[in-house]
């Protein structure tokens, strides 16, 4: 039996769609919404679980359009509530910068409360659909810290992530739930009572946000009686919540070949290199946008990674780039010894016009085997 609040709903929702029309700039076709920057957040607002392509007009954006109708359809006959959208970079609203947007075609999950994810794997239908079912399911809760053992629970995990506010200036949470939610792979905690902070931080006056992290910084952590706000709070978790590089495994470089992973390789073993000095610090600024590996001494290891991406031999601490275009990896050479010199052939990547390595027909033929 159908309930009279759920025909209301369903009359609810429709008159939502007809608003859409009538008084925004955005259009529907396949249900697959066209939007603008001018009227992105109020379209958010209104539909805040939405999966947002950003493109242009390379082969590559062409490709990833033609898959957002099936989205659309896998999502409605799973009930899931993600709504498909795509807009042209250049209608970017104004703070479309934060995203850090380089390589294009571009996916983001938007999930609510400005929070937002994107994904480096190719799209294609069932990883950008595992994708969003992997966040759009999480069902892992955050965690208040009302008790000692549950101070001490924090410090107990690997990774993890704090905010202790004052909920009668601001209250947080649904924001935390949103980190939680985009994030598997640690745990959200928060406190409303001073006693119980994690870092000792007493001063009921302050709002202490902070992480526990199995990688560079174990303890990291801001305070503030007045600085700390909304935005500044989601750019610290977008910033620190994972590490922007991390060391190759083989573990991991079956997940660069099977989700065929956009990545950036820095082959070598040298601490002290310049190239690895810059490769650090570009990973930070575009982690969002590559997955940044650092292949090691492991011989074994490196020989089997360029056989798999088809990477030449001679890369001693050199850095590669590779990505995937529908049929087979493409290998980019990154050029320069200089940060403003690699930074320059990242940002040529980004739009496009760094040239791919020559790769002779039996590399691909190998390529095209594998996959």
């Amino acid at each position: 039996m159908v309930s009279v609040s759920f025909c209301l709903l369903l009359l609810g929702l429709a008159a939502a769609d007809t608003t859409d029309y009538a008084h925004h700039n955005w259009r529907q076709s396949q249900g697959v919404y066209e939007v603008y920057g001018v009227t992105l957040e109020k379209f958010l607002e209104l539909h805040p679980f939405t999966l947002l392509l950003i493109y242009d007009d390379s082969p590559e954006s062409k490709n990833a359009l033609e898959l957002l109708p099936e989205l659309h359809n896998r999502f409605s006959s799973r009930s899931i509530h993600v709504v498909v959208a795509k807009m042209r970079k250049n209608d970017g609203p104004r703070w479309f910068y934060e995203w850090n947007v380089r390589k294009l075609p571009y996916f983001r999950l938007i999930v609510g409360d400005g929070v937002s994810a994107t994904t480096r794997a190719y799209p294609d239908i069932q990883v950008l659909v595992d994708w969003v079912f992997s966040i759009y399911n999480n069902q892992k809760a955050v965690i208040e810290v009302n008790s000692e053992d549950l101070k001490k629970k924090f410090h107990l995990e690997n990774d993890a992530f704090y905010l202790r506010f004052n909920p009668q200036k601001e209250d947080y949470f649904e924001l935390l739930t949103k980190f939680q939610m985009i994030s598997p792979h640690l745990r959200v905690f928060y406190a409303t009572n001073p006693a119980f902070d994690v870092f000792d931080r007493f001063n009921a006056d302050e709002t202490v946000i902070g992480f526990k992290r199995s990688f560079d910084e174990p303890l990291k952590l801001l305070s503030s009686p007045d600085k700390l706000n909304r935005d500044n709070i989601q750019r610290f978790f977008q910033s620190y919540a994972e590490a922007s590089f991390t060391d190759l495994t083989e573990d991991l470089l079956e997940t660069i070949v099977t989700q065929r992973t956009r990545t950036a390789l820095y082959f070598g073993s040298n601490l002290s290199s310049k190239t690895l000095e810059a490769f650090r610090y570009i990973a930070f600024e575009q982690k969002d946008n590559l997955l940044f590996v650092i292949v090691g001494e492991d011989k074994v290891l490196e020989a089997e990674t360029k056989k798999r991406l088809h990477i030449d031999e001679d890369t001693f601490d050199e850095i590669r780039i590779v990505d995937f275009d529908g049929q087979k990896f493409r290998v980019f050479k990154v050029e320069g010894t200089t940060l403003q010199e690699i930074s320059a052939s990242f940002e040529k990547y980004g739009a496009g016009k760094l040239q791919e390595i020559n790769q002779s027909a039996s590399h691909l033929e190998d390529i095209a085997g594998e996959l």
